[in-house]
C-alpha cells in the first residue's frame, strides 16, 4: 500500500496519472509487426502504384514488413472503413486520394470523413488529365464542348467507381460547360485505360499512369487538357480546361492516414519517415516519371488543406446530388 502511494504521490509530480503510466507501459514500441498498407482500388492503377513506391523506404525505415492490400469496391469504401476499424496503433495505413478520403465518405453519411482518420502526411500531387479515345473528332476543350453537345447524353466516360475523384471531376466538367455524357464506372484506375484505349468509352478524366502515358505517346488515347488552375509544368504545351471552361480547377493528391486517435509519437514517427522518402532524390525522379510532385507540404499545412477541400467539395456535392441517377451521374 506504502509503495503504491509513493508511486502514485511521484506520478502526481511528474504530471501523470498512475493509470496513464500504467497504459504507456503496456503499449508496444512501434512498430513491432508487420504494417498494412490498405490501397482502395484494384491492384496495377496510379494509387497502387504510388503505395509501392513508398512500399520500400518504409520498410527500410521501420525494419518491418509493409504489406500493400489492395481493397477496391464501393468507392474506395470497403478499405476505408477497414482503416477506420482498425487498432489505432500505426500498424494499419491507408493511401488515398481525393475520392475515399473525402468524397465518397460525406456521399455515404460520413459529414467529418477527417474526424475518423489521422493525417500522416501528404505523398504527391498533379494534374488529373482530360483524355478522349482517337475516333472522338476533338484536338482541344473548345471541339470537345462542341462534340459533346451535338451528341448530348450519347458520348460514355470511365471513372474508377461511383463517386471517386474521375466521376466527380467529369461531373462538375459536364455541368459547367453545359453539356451531359453517362458514366461507365470501373473498380480502379487500370480497366478505366484498357476502357479508353479499346473505344469501350470515349473519355477519361483521371490522374496520370505509366501506361496511359505510354498510350498516350503511342497515340492510342488523346490528351486534350489538363484540370489544374494554372497550366502544369510537367505537362509542357498541355492547355488547361478553364481556358475554355471558366474557374474550373481540380488537382489530384495522395496521402497516408491511419485510424482516429493514434498516439502522437507514432504518428511523429510515421511522418518523419514519409518525409524522408518524398524528399529524396529516388522518389522525386520517380514522381516526376509520374508526372506527380512530390508532397512539399507541413503535416499541419496538409491537415488544414484537407479541411478547406472538404469543405469545398461538401458544397459541390449539394448541388451535384440531383445529377446522380441522370444522364451526367
Amino acid at each position: 500500500m506504502v509503495n503504491r502511494r509513493r508511486f502514485a504521490l511521484a506520478s502526481l509530480l511528474l504530471g501523470f496519472s498512475p493509470a496513464h503510466a500504467f497504459a504507456q507501459a503496456r503499449q508496444p514500441a512501434f512498430p513491432s509487426k508487420p504494417i498494412r498498407l490498405i490501397v482502395p482500388y484494384s491492384a496495377g492503377g496510379t494509387t497502387d502504384l504510388l503505395a509501392r513506391l513508398i512500399q520500400e523506404p518504409l520498410q527500410q525505415r521501420f525494419k518491418q514488413p509493409v504489406v500493400v492490400e489492395s481493397m477496391p469496391g464501393a468507392s474506395g469504401m470497403i478499405g476505408f472503413r477497414a482503416t477506420i476499424n482498425a487498432a489505432p496503433d500505426g500498424h494499419t495505413l491507408f493511401f488515398g486520394n481525393n475520392g475515399p478520403v473525402l468524397l465518397a465518405p460525406q456521399l455515404q453519411g460520413q459529414s467529418d470523413p477527417l474526424s475518423k482518420l489521422t493525417t500522416l502526411g501528404l505523398i504527391c500531387s498533379g494534374s488529373l488529365l482530360l483524355m478522349t479515345h482517337p475516333s472522338v473528332p476533338a484536338n482541344n476543350v473548345q471541339e470537345l464542348i462542341q462534340y459533346l453537345k451535338a451528341n448530348p447524353g450519347r458520348v460514355e466516360y470511365a471513372s474508377a467507381g461511383n463517386n471517386s475523384l474521375g466521376h466527380y471531376a467529369t461531373m462538375l466538367f459536364a455541368k459547367m460547360s453545359d453539356t451531359s455524357m453517362v458514366h461507365i464506372p470501373y473498380q480502379g484506375q487500370a480497366p478505366c485505360t484498357t476502357a479508353l484505349v479499346s473505344g469501350e468509352v470515349k473519355l477519361l478524366l483521371t490522374s496520370p499512369s505509366t501506361s496511359m502515358l505510354q498510350f498516350i505517346d503511342q497515340g492510342k488515347i488523346k490528351l486534350l487538357a489538363v484540370s489544374s488552375a494554372k497550366p502544369d509544368a510537367l505537362f509542357e504545351n498541355t492547355p488547361t480546361i478553364n481556358s475554355q471552361v471558366p474557374n474550373y480547377a481540380v488537382d489530384s493528391w495522395f496521402g497516408i492516414f491511419g485510424p482516429a486517435g493514434m498516439p502522437a509519437d507514432t504518428v511523429r514517427q510515421i511522418n518523419d519517415a514519409l518525409t524522408e522518402a518524398v524528399t529524396s532524390d529516388k522518389l522525386k525522379a520517380q514522381f516526376r516519371q509520374l508526372q506527380f510532385q512530390p508532397g512539399q507540404a507541413t503535416l499541419a499545412a496538409f491537415r488544414d488543406s484537407l479541411r478547406n477541400e472538404m469543405h469545398q467539395w461538401s458544397q459541390t456535392l449539394a448541388t451535384q446530388q440531383q445529377l446522380t441517377g441522370s444522364g451526367q451521374s
